[in-house]
């Protein structure tokens, strides 16, 4: 029972210490495909990082776990150097947890995305 509880204890922190590599990973990616610089790469990583935080803790309405939402993210001429770019992602929703306040923070996956020109 002891290498039971042991087991899932390390299983969960290694899940826990491997999210903080995902951001390298795909910084490591994304420059060295030559896609963006590696200035970009890092701009592209905190905004992502940030906008995650800001939709997961200010989504307002009623969500349930498997629920599939939809968004844009807009990235500005300044990171990609070619004009806007919208990202317009599909994902599901994973954890929800209510504030109290009417507000709902969620966690979500996303499971397509693709790469559009904004308008002028």
């Amino acid at each position: 029972m002891i290498s039971l509880v042991v087991i899932i204890v390390l299983a969960l922190v290694f899940d826990y210490i491997n999210g903080f590599h995902d951001a390298a990973n795909s910084i490591a990616t994304i420059v060295s495909t030559k896609v963006l610089t590696p200035f970009q790469a890092v701009l592209w990583a905190a905004f992502f990082n940030f906008a995650a935080f800001f939709i997961s803790k200010y989504l307002i309405g009623e969500f349930k776990i498997g629920n599939t939402i939809d968004f844009v993210i807009t990235l500005p001429e300044q990171v990609t150097r070619s004009g806007d770019v919208n990202i317009r992602c599909q994902g599901q929703v994973i954890r929800v947890e209510p504030n109290g306040d009417g507000k709902s923070g969620i966690a979500a996956k996303i499971d397509r995305y693709e790469f559009q020109h904004a308008a002028a």
